[in-house]
């Protein structure tokens, strides 16, 4: 492949440490004999769509020394669903800008629009490299042992369960139960980062839900009792999404998230509690930034 230019973008969740993959690729590509100018989608692919872009090539080194360290997404971010009639306009912008390496950080979602996006230049006689760099909290990209953004939302959520722990044993006389929540689609990789900084029994987490398995109502109150009458307390953790017995995963109810907070609202006993929601903080908490996934020690 020739020279060309290059031009990357961040998609889907912010993660606390998309923005050092954004430094690398504009740092590694500014020094490349073969790229020439570095661009930045500003929202993802929406920045392409809308001609939106901005020239990373020119940012003061300090500034992307600084992105190593930054939370979020710095040029914004999209959830866009790629469609059939975007991507005429999308391979019109790239030959505009002579781009000939396409870089786009994100999930499962976004490698499918690398794909797309460079298979529909391929059938036009346009020669274009994608390049997908991983990036995503719920672990669940295909093809990797685990995804940079990940171990630092694994991180928070260890250390959230495990501090709200502490807190919830002391205010049994007022709350009873506790439910943190954490993002992750379908997948159960951050409920299970919460039992990585139980140090005995007692430590909270007592009940681990994950979404992979379907929901027993009648075996999860008996976990819930058991809990509460060797403890005092029960802490609980979910991710946004549980099963129930039967669903197949592609209906409506299916697809919405089961609160297992409404489970034990109607629990007989009447017990009282708190639901704690890990939506962004978990995404993108810079002070649990982690390369790799160390709680205790």
């Amino acid at each position: 492949m020739g020279e060309g230019n290059a031009i990357v973008g961040q998609s889907g969740g912010p993660t606390s440490v998309i923005n050092a993959s954004l430094a690398g690729v504009v740092e590694t590509s500014v020094k490349s004999k073969k790229i020439g100018r570095v661009f930045g989608m500003r929202f993802g692919i929406e920045g392409v769509l809308n001609n939106y872009l901005l020239d990373l090539g020119a940012e003061e080194k300090d500034t992307l020394r600084g992105l190593r360290t930054t939370p979020s997404s710095a040029l914004g971010s999209s959830r866009l669903k790629l469609q059939e009639e975007h991507l005429g306009t999308i391979l019109k912008r790239l030959k505009a800008y002579n781009v000939r390496h396409l870089f786009m950080i994100g999930g499962n979602d976004t490698m499918d629009t690398i794909h797309r996006i460079v298979e529909y230049a391929g059938q036009h006689g346009y020669e274009l490299n994608g390049i997908g760099i991983s990036k995503t909290v719920d672990n669940d990209l295909f093809g990797v042992d685990h995804t940079p953004g990940y171990p630092s939302a694994a991180r928070y959520v260890a250390l959230s369960i495990l501090q709200g722990g502490l807190l919830a044993r002391d205010m049994q006389k007022v709350d009873q139960f506790t439910i943190f929540q954490t993002v992750g689609r379908s997948a159960g990789w951050l409920p299970a980062a919460a039992a990585c900084a139980k140090r005995s029994p007692a430590d909270a987490p007592h009940i681990i839900l994950f979404p992979e398995r379907p929901f027993d109502r009648e075996a999860f109150f008996d976990a819930v009792a058991k809990a509460h009458k060797r403890y005092g307390f029960v802490s609980i953790i979910r991710q946004c999404r549980i099963r129930r017995d039967g669903d197949d995963r592609t209906s409506l109810e299916a697809r919405r998230a089961v609160s297992v907070s409404e489970h034990v609202r109607h629990d007989p006993a009447e017990k009282t509690g708190r639901v704690e929601l890990g939506a962004w903080q978990d995404r993108g908490n810079s002070l649990c930034s982690a390369s790799t996934f160390s709680v205790v020690g």
